[in-house]
């Protein structure tokens, strides 16, 4: 909800009120720095200007007209929006879901040499062992062991 994202002068804090990591609703918060190649957060507040969303839900429905609902997406809702984008890329959507954006920001995180504790606390995943298969994914050949003599 627009209500739960707080800008200050690095970037954006919203608070995830309930997920698949706290299915007691304590409450998590994960972060937004501002910058960056794809300009998140610009792009968040360019959504709220053309959307003209003051309140309620941040993600909304937009239907053939382009004209934005009032509707909140859902996970069904991004997997589909994802499944289409992927299709037009001539990648198989079968192979993808909403979980891929997750498993897709940890491995690049990695790849780009993020610290894994920073990266934890953004995914909010309570196992470092996922985590580490990831980080073992993104740097399979990095500083490789048989790199000088294979």
């Amino acid at each position: 909800d627009v209500a739960d994202m707080e800008a200050t002068g690095e970037g954006l804090r919203l608070l995830i009120k309930h997920s698949k990591t706290d299915q007691q609703s304590a409450g998590q918060y994960v972060t937004i720095p501002s910058g960056g190649r794809l300009g998140v957060v610009d792009a968040i507040a360019d959504w709220l200007c053309v959307a003209n969303i003051k309140d309620g839900a941040l993600f909304r429905n937009v239907n053939k007209a382009d004209k934005v609902g009032g509707q909140r997406l859902d996970g069904k809702d991004v997997a589909r929006i994802l499944k289409h984008y992927v299709s037009l890329a001539g990648l198989n959507p079968s192979d993808f879901s909403g979980h891929s954006t997750r498993r897709g920001f940890v491995t690049e995180a990695f790849a780009h040499g993020a610290d894994m504790a920073k990266t934890q606390q953004q995914t909010r995943h309570k196992s470092i062992n996922n985590l580490i298969r990831y980080n073992e994914d993104a740097n399979a050949f990095k500083d490789h062991a048989g790199a000088s003599f294979l």
